[in-house]
């Protein structure tokens, strides 16, 4: 009888401490999978280990470092502000590179002054050293920043070029020294003589 009631207390004594055992083992079981878990989460915002099921829309969006999604409100500013400036440039011709520059040329100075008559200024002008036709030849007379001329065809007669009789109206002119140049212009030569001076009345 004795041992019977012995075994019976040292059973009831034995049972609390295997519940204790077991909560033991779950409160420290709970404990190390919280600390594995915070550990991780720590890991992955610093970027150090990358977990696809946590890992948000804008890296799925990303392939080889090209950005898929749409453009931030800075690449738009910029893209508008790309399209005003192109916009803004004026178009210039590019001028070609199979077009030959025109050779110099120096007209002379025949003659010039004014006529008895009228009182326009008449001027004629030798072009040396060429022979062609189609060139122009033009009288521009110069004072106080005002710039009057008149053109004409050049005249090719059978040895020299010549400007013919170029004229100024004396309505366009008034009183005073007049710088006068006479220039040359054609597809192949330009070119302008030396100044002049014609006194008007």
């Amino acid at each position: 009888m004795l041992n019977k009631k012995s075994s019976s207390i040292f059973s009831l004594n034995q049972a609390p401490k295997k519940k204790k055992s077991v909560k033991k083992q779950l409160l420290v079981g709970l404990a190390v999978v919280l600390l594995v878990t915070g550990i991780v989460a720590v890991l992955h915002v610093t970027n150090i280990i990358t977990l696809p099921f946590l890992s948000n829309n804008s890296n799925e969006s990303k392939d080889n470092g090209i950005n898929y999604g749409p453009p931030t409100e800075e690449e738009k500013k910029a893209s508008d502000e790309t399209k005003s400036t192109d916009q803004s440039k004026p178009l210039t011709a590019t001028p070609s590179a199979n077009t030959p520059a025109k050779q110099p040329i120096t007209p002379i100075i025949v003659t010039i002054g004014q006529e008895d008559d009228t009182k326009n200024v008449i001027a004629r002008g030798l072009i040396p050293g060429i022979f062609e036709s189609g060139g122009t030849c033009t009288l521009t007379l110069t004072k106080d920043g005002q710039s009057v001329s008149g053109s004409n065809p050049a005249v090719v007669d059978a040895q020299s070029i010549t400007c013919g009789q170029l004229e100024v109206d004396r309505s366009k002119l008034s009183s005073g020294t007049w710088s006068a140049v006479i220039s040359y212009s054609s597809g192949t030569y330009e070119g302008k003589s030396s100044e002049a001076k014609v006194e008007v009345q």
